[in-house]
C-alpha cells in the first residue's frame, strides 16, 4: 500500500490528524471565484461554480472550459509562490473531468520552478506533477516534490487541454489545491491528512 493509499485509510478510519501547515496558495479551496488570488488563461474560460468536492454548497470548485481552437491551445490556472531552497514540497488537489468529455482531454498540476521572487529571474526548470486519470468522478492529485538549490518562487499552476481534432467543449473542475508550507518531518502528512479530510467528508453519509 503506497502513502498516500495508507493516509487516506487513517484519514477515513478517523486516525490521528497531523498538525496542518498553511496552504501558501490563495482561495485554494474556491470559496471565491477564481479570479480571487489565480491567473487564468485565456480569462474567460476560468469561472466558479457550485459543484465542491466536500459537497460543500457555501463553497465551489474553479470550472475551467476547453475549446481550443488551433494545436496547443489550453486553459491554464496559475498562481505563484514564494519558495524555500532545497525544501521538499507536496501539491496536492482535486480533479473532476467531465463524464461528456472524450478521452483527448489532459489535466495536469504543474511546477515551474524561478531563481529570482514573484516568479522572476531565471526559469530552473518545469515539471508535470500529477494528472487526472478519470472521468466523471473526483479524483486526487498527489505529488511530492524538492525545490531546487536556488529557486526562490515557483509558478504553480492546472493545465487542461482538449484535441483539437475532436468537435465540441470540454469542461472540468478542480478543488482543494494546496501547497502547504514545508515543516520538519510534517510537509508530507500534513498534505496527506488533506487529501484523507475531504475523503473522509465525501464519504460520510449524508444527513
Amino acid at each position: 500500500m503506497g502513502r498516500l493509499q495508507l493516509a487516506l485509510v487513517l484519514a477515513l478510519a478517523g486516525g490521528p490528524a497531523p498538525v496542518h501547515a498553511a496552504n501558501l496558495l490563495v482561495n485554494g479551496d474556491f470559496d471565491d471565484p477564481p479570479a480571487e488570488g489565480w491567473q487564468c488563461t485565456p480569462t474567460a474560460r476560468c469561472s466558479h461554480d457550485e459543484l465542491d468536492v466536500d459537497g460543500d454548497a457555501s463553497s465551489g470548485s474553479a470550472l475551467l472550459s476547453a475549446e481550443p481552437a488551433s494545436p496547443g491551445s489550453s486553459v491554464v490556472l496559475a498562481q505563484c509562490v514564494a519558495v524555500v531552497p532545497d525544501r521538499s514540497y507536496d501539491f496536492t488537489g482535486w480533479a473532476r473531468v467531465s463524464e461528456a468529455n472524450p478521452v483527448t482531454t489532459i489535466l495536469r498540476l504543474r511546477m515551474a520552478w524561478y531563481s529570482g521572487a514573484a516568479c522572476t529571474g531565471s526559469l530552473i526548470h518545469s515539471e508535470v506533477l500529477a494528472a487526472a486519470g478519470e472521468i466523471g468522478v473526483w479524483t486526487p492529485l498527489a505529488r511530492t516534490r524538492p525545490s531546487p538549490p536556488n529557486a526562490a518562487s515557483g509558478r504553480f499552476d492546472v493545465q487542461f487541454l482538449k484535441s483539437p481534432s475532436v468537435p465540441g467543449g470540454a469542461t472540468a473542475r478542480v478543488d482543494a489545491l494546496s501547497v502547504p508550507e514545508p515543516a520538519a518531518g510534517a510537509g508530507a502528512l500534513a498534505a496527506l491528512a488533506t487529501l484523507g479530510a475531504h475523503a473522509r467528508r465525501r464519504a460520510a453519509p449524508s444527513a
